[in-house]
């Protein structure tokens, strides 16, 4: 069964990057949606940023991207190309044919940065894991973590924590730290994206 990441908030707010210092990179685990809504927030605050979209199309990222009114950020799309969707033109999205492609991933998101990206997200890692294996990923992340070391990058490699066991033993030593986010199951229901209605 593939791991599904859909951008959504559940119970309180959480800022999974809001206390990382400049240049630090985590591993983000949790419910993925939570995570990548929570950590986005939080780094797109840091100026333009860069997506690498392996769980949903860039379209769902822009919908929940513009309820935050979060722009100038960059997404590499592996998954439109998977849904059999024409993609849209967009000179803010880069398409590839599929998460498969890690190189080819690597390389467009390494481009971005050398554009001036700020802040890096890969969503998420369970589902890059699905479809290539564990050593695969093990060693794009590993690449993908002295790039944004190099370039003194923030960023975040999300996983959730529903299938991503193996992920954290597997990874965790690359990163400055595990951002752990709670239990959406204690927190509430599922609302969509976009601003607090308090």
């Amino acid at each position: 069964m593939r791991s599904r990441c859909v951008l959504v908030e559940t119970g309180p707010k959480v800022h999974a990057g809001a206390a990382w210092p400049d240049g630090s990179i985590h591993l983000v685990q949790g419910d993925s949606s939570l995570a990548l809504n929570s950590t986005i927030r939080a780094l797109a605050q840091r100026g333009p940023g860069i997506i690498v979209a392996a769980s949903q199309t860039s379209a769902a990222l822009r919908a929940a991207l513009a309820l935050d009114r979060i722009e100038n950020v960059h997404i590499v799309d592996c998954v439109t190309a998977l849904t059999a969707a024409r993609p849209p033109s967009d000179s803010a999205t880069t398409y590839l044919e599929s998460p498969n492609l890690l190189e080819a991933m690597a390389l467009r998101a390494q481009a971005q940065m050398a554009r001036g990206g700020r802040w890096l997200v890969v969503d998420c890692l369970s589902s890059l894991a699905d479809h290539n294996g564990l050593e695969a990923v093990a060693e794009w992340t590993h690449t993908m973590v002295n790039q944004l070391r190099s370039r003194d990058i923030t960023g975040a490699m999300v996983f959730n924590s529903a299938t991503g066991e193996g992920l954290e033993s597997a990874l965790a030593h690359h990163f400055d730290g595990v951002a752990r986010l709670p239990d959406p199951g204690l927190a509430g229901p599922v609302r969509p994206a976009g601003p607090d209605p308090r």
